[in-house]
């Protein structure tokens, strides 16, 4: 049995000592890959050789994120960005473990490229611990990530499209348009401008939409998906009114809906937490909806924070 760590290229000869521990490092990181399915014969039938695979995919992308003349550590970083970037990020956590248990993990110390001393560290990120969710997708709508307004050309309402800003708040009968995000100074809004009175950039005449860009979900774990939202209105609104969100996969699942009421309901931030599991290993997009579907209304309604995590 190999008792290497980290640490036992102290002493070690450059370059060939040196390689065979950084060797080492790459076959336990490849061994935790391959143990995902071995457990299991049918799955291991199917897919034995996906460790073999993604280990060269991870090694492979990993090199162009990694400088010339690196340290130990900063290869594993290189990997760990690679994994973070393909499958959905769900083999993130599992490097880590491996690269830990070898001494590689979060507070190792490398002396630098050509030191000879390094400190074993056994630690993983708090996000790679029990209980901990890892984050497969995160949008605070501070940069553009890509939604597209209006996908399937099929959009009615004349005013309050969703577009990413940062929003002016608007008043009537109390707060309808919020002027604070939950983070940073932009969201998701029906028409971030205030116009010269509530009712004039709100959503009118029908149904907005919003579309993510392609999220690729892992395959297995608990996968969640939670935002913070709200949707006002004035009193003349009804139940047709709404704020809808929908996970568009192999198959299309309405996730999240707010509907509207004959009465006055100010804006106020809340959050939501839904389960997106049943799309587990697919590559979905994230649709969100508001409408002014019945009579004229005052609607308003945004998005912000909104994330999918794996447990």
């Amino acid at each position: 049995m190999n008792t290497w760590t980290y640490a036992s290229i102290n002493g070690m000869r450059i370059p060939h000592g040196i390689g065979s521990v950084w060797a080492q490092a790459a076959w336990e990181v490849y061994w935790e890959l391959v143990n995902r399915w071995r457990f299991d014969p049918n799955l291991y039938n199917a897919l034995g050789s996906a460790g073999n695979q993604r280990m060269m995919l991870y090694v492979n992308e990993g090199l162009k994120n990694t400088a010339c003349n690196p340290t130990f550590t900063q290869v594993r970083d290189g990997i760990i960005q690679a994994a973070t970037d393909n499958h959905g990020g769900e083999d993130v956590c599992r490097i880590w473990q491996a690269f830990a248990a070898f001494g590689l993990g979060t507070d190792a110390v490398s002396g630098g490229p050509d030191s000879t001393s390094p400190s074993n560290g056994f630690a993983v990120p708090a996000s790679c611990r029990a209980g901990a969710k890892a984050v497969v997708f995160s949008d605070d709508f501070e940069t553009d990530k890509g939604w597209t307004v209006n996908p399937g050309g099929t959009d009615t309402a004349t005013t309050g499209r969703w577009e990413r800003g940062d929003p002016q708040s608007t008043n009537s009968g109390g707060p309808k348009q919020l002027g604070a995000t939950v983070s940073g100074v932009n969201d998701l809004v029906t028409g971030a401008q205030a116009g010269t009175s509530a009712g004039v950039d709100d959503v009118d005449a029908g149904v907005t939409s919003i579309r993510s860009p392609a999220i690729t979900l892992p395959t297995s774990g608990s996968l969640e998906l939670s935002f913070s939202y709200y949707l006002a209105h004035g009193s003349n609104a009804s139940s047709a009114d709404f704020l809808r969100i929908k996970v568009l996969g192999t198959t299309t699942i309405t996730v999240f809906e707010d509907l509207g009421a004959a009465d006055n309901d100010d804006g106020a931030w809340s959050t939501a937490t839904v389960s997106v599991s049943a799309f587990a290993g697919q590559t979905v997009r994230i649709q969100v909806e508001a409408a002014d579907a019945g009579t004229a209304s005052l609607v308003e309604a945004a998005i912000d924070d909104l994330k999918v995590t794996r447990q």
